[in-house]
């Protein structure tokens, strides 16, 4: 969703024209060249030394010390006016963005959510009143997602609040991208959205159901993965492969003896759980959405 901050963190997030500029600068002068003919003349390996520069999204923001916010890297797309007319926001309200089916999920155990998140009550209550009190919900946040009176029920409350924002941000998202199908005048107004949440976690490893993961078994390719695979991942694999290619053909992953997968509805507020089970899952309840819909609405639109 884009005004999710955690959109703050993706490579795909856009800079402006000036301030990429003004970085491209300074990044030049970080690298001792004292201009374009500098830079032109400088061999490759200047720059590879210098290419895991980050930006500083976050600095001096209430998610400056909290490590789920990573900054971007620092090269990543420019909004220019040319090559990309506009924000990603103000083109799918203009309804003038590619129109394609689109197939797209997010992970148990990623953006924030992990099997060990080392919260204690204290850490826990401390940086969530610091985060959502700037803003003024710090006391619905905790009426919804309580830190218990332990660090697993910490961990617990932690990992809940991080998979309703994955849930959520996603079964929004595609709200919004069908909304500018329809207004899109190109006659394409047919394609639909699928939206899935991710929850088997491959074996031989202690980070759950973590980013990428269902990667080796949408391309049905264990074989090149040296894991010790089990049956029932084969299995995952063979099924998950299937609406991979059934999308692939038609824009609609759905097929025989495949678990129905309903398109994204901005009515019914399920995603597809993909994995440990194959099911429509409640995105959240009625209030968490509300409530991370006012999260949200605080932040930049990237």
């Amino acid at each position: 969703y884009p005004s999710n901050p955690l959109m703050g963190s993706v490579a795909e997030g856009y800079r402006y024209l000036a301030v990429a500029e003004a970085q491209g600068t300074a990044y030049l002068t970080s690298l001792n060249l004292s201009g374009i003919a500098a830079a032109r003349a400088a061999p490759v390996e200047v720059f590879l030394a210098g290419g895991d520069a980050s930006d500083i999204t976050y600095a001096n923001t209430v998610f400056a010390n909290n490590s789920v916010y990573m900054e971007p890297p620092l090269f990543r797309p420019v909004l220019d006016g040319y090559v990309l007319p506009a924000t990603y926001q103000e083109m799918l309200q203009q309804g003038n963005h590619t129109i394609a089916a689109v197939l797209t999920g997010g992970n148990r155990d990623e953006n924030g959510a992990t099997p060990n998140p080392g919260m204690t009550v204290e850490s826990y209550t401390r940086q969530n009143q610091y985060e959502f009190g700037s803003v003024g919900l710090a006391d619905e946040f905790f009426r919804l997602y309580p830190a218990g009176n332990s660090n697993s029920s910490a961990d617990a409350a932690s990992n809940t609040f991080y998979q309703d924002q994955t849930r959520i941000s996603l079964w929004e998202w595609a709200n919004e991208y069908q909304a500018g199908v329809a207004r899109n005048t190109s006659g394409n107004s047919t394609v639909r959205t699928y939206t899935y949440y991710w929850t088997h976690a491959p074996p031989g490893q202690d980070e759950g159901a973590y980013h990428m993961s269902e990667i080796n078994y949408a391309f049905n390719n264990l074989y090149a993965t040296d894991k010790p695979w089990k049956p029932e991942d084969y299995a995952i694999a063979d099924r998950l492969s299937n609406y991979w290619v059934n999308f692939l053909r038609s824009g609609n992953p759905n097929g025989p003896e495949l678990p129905d997968w309903p398109a994204n509805d901005a009515a019914e507020p399920v995603v597809m759980e993909l994995g440990d089970a194959w099911e429509p899952v409640l995105v959240a309840s009625a209030e968490k959405r509300s409530f991370m819909n006012k999260w949200f609405s605080n932040w930049p639109v990237y």
